[in-house]
């Protein structure tokens, strides 16, 4: 006899919800978000969107957020280690987002 796990019930969306789905998705909701608020798989959930050719948004680790918190993190004198253990990224990245959000001066090149 092979044994199994529990069956899994699978979710049907119709097209309200799924309009449902993708207006929440642009206006902001994670693909994580959405599977759990409509009961289905994250990989249902990026199906629907490319069947319906919805744009997907670049991956982004830090949520914009959590940008203003980085930068008084690190204009309060916490390291750029300790600001992208906070943020749960390299110092690299932590220092890309600072940057961006002009708490650092970008290097300037050397000649």
């Amino acid at each position: 006899m092979i044994q199994t796990g529990p069956l899994q019930r699978r979710t049907f969306l119709d097209e309200g919800k799924i309009l449902d789905l993708i207006a929440s998705y642009v206006a902001g909701t994670t693909i994580t978000g959405l599977a759990t608020e409509f009961n289905v798989n994250p990989t249902t959930v990026y199906e629907h969107l490319r069947r319906q050719q919805v744009e997907r948004r670049p991956f982004r680790k830090v949520r914009p957020a959590q940008v203003p918190e980085a930068v008084d993190l690190y204009k309060a004198g916490t390291s750029l280690r300790q600001v992208a253990r906070h943020l749960g990224v390299s110092p690299d990245t932590a220092k890309r987002i600072l940057v961006e959000a002009g708490a650092i001066q970008p290097p300037t090149p050397r000649c």
